[in-house]
């Protein structure tokens, strides 16, 4: 299994060694990605958006987007892992989770809630987000997932309390795995809430809305925000050109 690679040691990684079957992923998603009309589709949701204006001292989600949301922090992390079984990689991902602290409570539940429905296949690369706002600050994952030559290849995207957010706490899992192009706008948004009952003792994450029903503000936008910006670090990584929203 590979050692975790933060984005920046990935990009000395692909270049200075024997790595081309991971170059070759990065390049698959990122082909992907290219024949979509996500970016014009955001930056249109972007400025529609009618937020208020500076709110206890945080800045609107538009702003923050636009002023540094496709600048590369350190906690911007991009990983590949391969693993010999569909378990293990599993367990990877809930491990990653916890270790990351993406949610405080519930790290162990959450984790299981994320990976219920991941599926590794021949065919396709599949995506999968999961972003968190606990405390005005958001954590996100993606994770791609292939089944290749037997191996099970997985594709980690963290950021990491990049923007600030000041609408209430959230738990959201979005999944892209249609059978054409799995990235070309298309969202499967469902909202979880973390209950406890029996005094704490049974605990689990309860699904509260999906689709259109969701009441968090701005949630297609911020899965397609993410969305792009993992794959603006995957282009940095090839490197490979990236017209980043609103610089044109």
């Amino acid at each position: 299994m590979f050692k975790h690679l933060i984005f920046f040691t990935l990009i000395l990684f692909i270049q200075n060694n024997d790595s081309d079957d991971k170059k070759s992923y990065l390049k698959e998603i990122y082909n992907l990605f290219i024949n979509t009309n996500i970016i014009s589709n955001f930056e249109n949701n972007v400025n529609s958006l009618n937020e208020p204006e500076l709110y206890l001292g945080i800045p609107k989600i538009e702003e923050q987007i636009k002023n540094f949301g496709f600048k590369i922090l350190e906690n911007d992390v991009l990983e590949i892992k391969v693993d010999k079984n569909e378990d293990e990689a599993i367990d990877s991902i809930k491990n990653y989770i916890y270790d990351n602290k993406i949610r405080l409570k519930g790290k162990t539940k959450l984790g299981n809630t994320f990976t219920n429905e991941i599926i590794y296949n021949n065919y396709q690369w599949n995506k999968y987000d999961l972003l968190v706002s606990q405390g005005r600050k958001i954590k996100e994952l993606s994770v791609f997932t292939k089944k290749i030559n037997k191996k099970y290849v997985s594709i980690y995207f963290a950021s990491l309390s990049k923007l600030d957010y000041e609408y209430g706490d959230f738990i959201l899992i979005n999944k892209s795995i249609n059978k054409n192009n799995p990235f070309n706008n298309f969202y499967s948004i469902t909202q979880y809430d973390f209950n406890c009952v029996f005094f704490g003792l049974a605990c689990s994450y309860d699904i509260i809305a999906s689709g259109d029903n969701i009441k968090t503000p701005y949630a297609k936008v911020l899965v397609q925000y993410y969305s792009i910006l993992s794959y603006y670090v995957i282009s940095q990584a090839l490197p490979a050109n990236f017209n980043v929203p609103f610089n044109h």
